[in-house]
């Protein structure tokens, strides 16, 4: 993580034959996608690429865990402009560690569930269901005390 860089997302066509078939684009500020839920090709529109995942926009001390807030977030991605559009959707949550159903790992997938950060950050506090369609939390479970 570099606070002075903005963020690039590599975009590789299906059949590229080396490194210089991928598309770079700029993501406008700093940011962290460490895991992907879901990315998939809108059915409406080929040409754009709708992506979910946590993205935090600071760095981790990765010994204390401080410092770091991932936010549910949406980017649609236009291959023709090489643009990015984010919508967060996390309603104050701090997330990670994304999943959907794996045969729908590359299709459209309505739900996804991440675990949620405590509120200091540094431990797992309970699980989230998101609902990818409609951009929003669609349950909150916390972890009961010492677990």
């Amino acid at each position: 993580f570099n606070a002075k860089r903005p963020a690039r997302l590599g975009i590789m066509p299906r059949m590229a034959n080396n490194e210089g078939e991928i598309t770079w684009i700029n993501l406008g500020e700093p940011m962290v996608i460490n895991h992907i839920a879901n990315a998939w090709e809108d059915p409406e529109d080929p040409d754009v690429i709708i992506l979910h995942a946590p993205i935090a926009k600071e760095g981790i001390d990765i010994f204390s865990h401080k410092g770091y807030f991932a936010r549910m977030t949406e980017l649609r991605i236009d291959l023709r402009t090489n643009t990015a559009t984010k919508t967060d959707y996390s309603s104050g949550r701090s997330c990670e560690f994304p999943r959907v159903r794996d045969e729908l790992a590359g299709y459209p997938s309505r739900f996804a569930y991440t675990v949620k950060h405590t509120p200091s950050r540094t431990d797992i506090g309970g699980l989230v269901k998101w609902d990818l369609f409609k951009r929003r939390l669609v349950k909150d479970i916390d972890f009961p005390p010492g677990v």
